[in-house]
């Protein structure tokens, strides 16, 4: 049996984009209980936002598309000249993305407020850290009553304690229709916790827009998606807006200060906890740090100082590279923060699974 789908009225849209023009209005425009970005997947109860993208420009499939509302960007006399004989109501905005994201939250009644909302961001690391503290959240729940179920989003598709669901559009951070309702299935599969990786791209487009992190983390920064972003800057300004634009009062901000750009990431609300992979130059001002550490092909052993949290935490993790202590320790702040003791989490770490395609161990025996 399915889940009761959430329905807006018009009056209710209306409401939620105080900014819009009401260009034509349609009586089928009644209720409304989906919203996409794709005509093909519109039906009679649909909202349709028609972007102007880089390579189409979603308004020539308007009248097209089985949806009685229609947003848009971006008008002009001919399309007012081809929409006389369309039978739907059109709502022009000052921000398409932004308003997408606002309607798709509400339409499926706010998911990611019913859940501790995670949000994990860096070149880097994201989908590692997001399994490792994923299998971390799991672990030290099953002595709760009903077991912790956590949900994942991000590069290898969406889970449920490490099931997988249909991905929406195969983004690491789907595109906001897809993602609320990825958030909405997780609700109503009993999920407690939502651990996403966020990247630049999803930031730049507002795909999380509305949404507000519990806790948010900046593993590193190196060169990437330059094809996306004009400069090394622009990319770094996209990631920060997980800080400045993503976060509440109560909000806990993790930053991996080896490096001045995630070290220098300002936030905008909430607490900030700065972590290192060694007590070096950079280390010697942060909250925790790692001492002696040791490697081997089966996995990295390494002592986690936390002062502020009176922790000493002698952590093993069956994973291989410098790079998954970075990850590790990250994981590990997050988990206490979200209160679970440096024990249950070490302990969690020990029986850590392969993360798929990155760096997995294969026997030649």
């Amino acid at each position: 049996m399915g889940f009761p789908m959430p329905t807006l009225s018009l009056t209710n849209i209306l409401d939620l984009v105080p900014e819009h023009k009401l260009l034509k209005y349609s009586k089928k425009s009644v209720s409304f209980d989906h919203i996409t970005l794709d005509s093909r997947q519109t039906t009679s109860s649909s909202v349709f936002v028609a972007l102007c993208g880089a390579r189409l420009d979603g308004r020539q499939f308007i009248e097209e598309c089985n949806a009685p509302l229609i947003v848009v960007e971006q008008w002009s006399h001919e399309w007012i000249e081809q929409s006389t004989s369309w039978d739907k109501t059109i709502i022009l905005v000052p921000d398409a993305r932004r308003d997408m994201a606002v309607i798709a939250s509400a339409i499926t009644d706010y998911p990611a407020q019913k859940m501790t909302m995670i949000g994990i961001t860096g070149t880097n690391g994201k989908t590692t850290t997001t399994w490792m503290l994923s299998h971390i959240l799991i672990h030290c729940g099953k002595t709760q009553e009903p077991p912790s179920k956590i949900g994942t989003i991000g590069t290898i598709g969406p889970h449920i304690n490490g099931e997988a669901l249909p991905n929406p559009d195969g983004f690491t951070t789907p595109e906001s229709p897809g993602l609320q309702r990825t958030l909405q299935q997780f609700v109503n599969h009993g999920c407690t916790a939502c651990i996403m990786e966020v990247s630049s791209i999803g930031l730049m487009m507002q795909r999380v827009g509305g949404i507000l992190f519990d806790v948010a983390a900046f593993t590193n920064f190196t060169q990437d998606h330059l094809d996306i972003h004009d400069s090394m800057d622009a990319y770094l300004q996209e990631k920060r807006k997980l800080f400045s634009h993503h976060v509440h009062e109560g909000s806990v901000s993790i930053l991996v200060a080896d490096q001045p750009e995630t070290a220098n990431t300002s936030v905008s609300h909430g607490r900030t906890i700065s972590i290192s992979t060694a007590k070096g130059s950079q280390g010697s001002s942060c909250d925790a740090w790692v001492e002696k550490p040791r490697f081997s092909i089966e996995g990295s052993t390494f002592t986690f100082q936390f002062p502020r949290e009176h922790t000493t935490q002698e952590l093993y993790v069956p994973l291989i590279g410098r790079h998954n202590i970075e990850n590790a320790i990250v994981a590990f702040t997050t988990a206490m923060m979200l209160g679970f003791t440096a024990s249950a989490i070490a302990t969690a770490f020990r029986s850590l699974p392969q993360v798929p395609g990155r760096m997995e161990r294969i026997s030649s025996t």
